[in-house]
């Protein structure tokens, strides 16, 4: 019951990566009805490049107890029935059962956060180049107020200036 009421996907496979399980979530996730995934190899749900290396690393996680997943858990891409690809977060766990190896993965589709993720570092490179145009801006406002001080002072030396010609002169 636990298993089928899991917001996340799980699934088994056997040592050979034969599914031997899946629950609802799964089916879901994948597009696939259990009846479709059980007794197929697991790389069914791979990417293609992916599913062409699986069975060898299952096979050498067996012979040497060195996997690249398997008890660490990770972000890997995984195909729909339709085909398409999208992230997920896996997790897998090995237990042995009447002399038997399993392997079963907990699996997140992680799209949501990725765009989310992917949103929020839009959001922060507008952001990045609002505050490199509000700084040019500031500066380019600095200048002018420069410019216009020194601009208050030129006028000012000339009116002095032109005072003093006009009391030389005798201009009014």
């Amino acid at each position: 019951a636990l298993v089928n009421a899991a917001v996340d996907g799980i699934a088994t496979i056997n040592s050979q990566g034969i599914i031997e399980a899946v629950n609802p979530a799964t089916e879901r996730m994948f597009g696939y009805n259990k009846n479709h995934l059980i007794g197929k190899n697991v790389n069914v749900l791979m990417p293609e490049q992916e599913a062409l290396h699986h069975d060898s690393y299952l096979s050498r996680y067996q012979q040497t107890g060195k996997g690249r997943i398997i008890g660490i858990g990770r972000e890997v891409e995984a195909r729909r029935k339709d085909g398409s690809r999208f992230p997920i977060y896996l997790s897998i766990g090995e237990f042995s059962l009447g002399g038997r190896r399993f392997f079963t993965g907990v699996l997140q589709d992680v799209t949501a956060r990725k765009k989310a993720e992917e949103e929020l570092k839009r959001l922060n490179e507008s952001l990045e180049r609002s505050v490199e145009q509000r700084t040019r801006y500031i500066r380019l406002l600095q200048e002018i107020a420069v410019i216009a001080n020194e601009a208050d002072t030129m006028r000012d030396a000339l009116t002095a200036a032109t005072s003093r010609i006009c009391q030389m002169t005798g201009f009014p």
